[in-house]
């Protein structure tokens, strides 16, 4: 166990460690022998420089997110066409969304009125007055559920 958190520490730790040739420039050439050297310094002058080829390693970042109504167009400027276009899409997301939870909503009451039909019939064959009473508190229960996901369809 020691090991394994051993090993598990050293990983993190390493993951830390930056590379300090990072972002700067190798310089690659071929001596007068034909040995390729690569260093972080050009040769010196005596080297000719038809053979220096310098390789440059850089720090890429990832983009930033633009929001379509952030991106500029290619004239340089949003135009009020795209904005309003902009405006529309996301006028019609909005639409969906609310449509989507209206149908979920009716979903879920048809549910909750089969549940409230199904707890009916286990009261109305219920023969102790106090397994009726259960039934009667679940029913409430669903019927509370129901008027609830009713009011919120409404107000949608």
């Amino acid at each position: 166990m020691k090991s394994f958190c051993r090993g598990v520490i050293i990983l993190l730790c390493s993951a830390f460690i930056v590379h300090p040739g990072y972002g700067q420039n190798v310089y690659m050439w071929t001596d007068k022998d034909g040995v390729v050297h690569m260093e972080d310094r050009p040769p010196s002058n005596s080297h000719n420089d038809s053979d220096l080829d310098e390789l440059k390693f850089k720090e890429t970042s990832p983009r930033k997110y633009q929001r379509p109504s952030e991106q500029e167009s290619p004239g340089g400027n949003n135009s009020h066409d795209d904005q309003k276009e902009i405006e529309q899409q996301k006028n019609e997301a909005q639409n969906r969304e609310i449509e989507e939870r209206k149908s979920r909503l009716k979903n879920e009451i048809k549910h909750l009125e089969a549940q409230k039909n199904q707890y009916n019939r286990n009261k109305n064959t219920s023969k102790t007055s106090r397994r009726k009473g259960f039934w009667r508190n679940q029913i409430d229960a669903v019927d509370r559920l129901i008027k609830e996901k009713q009011y919120e369809l409404e107000h949608l």
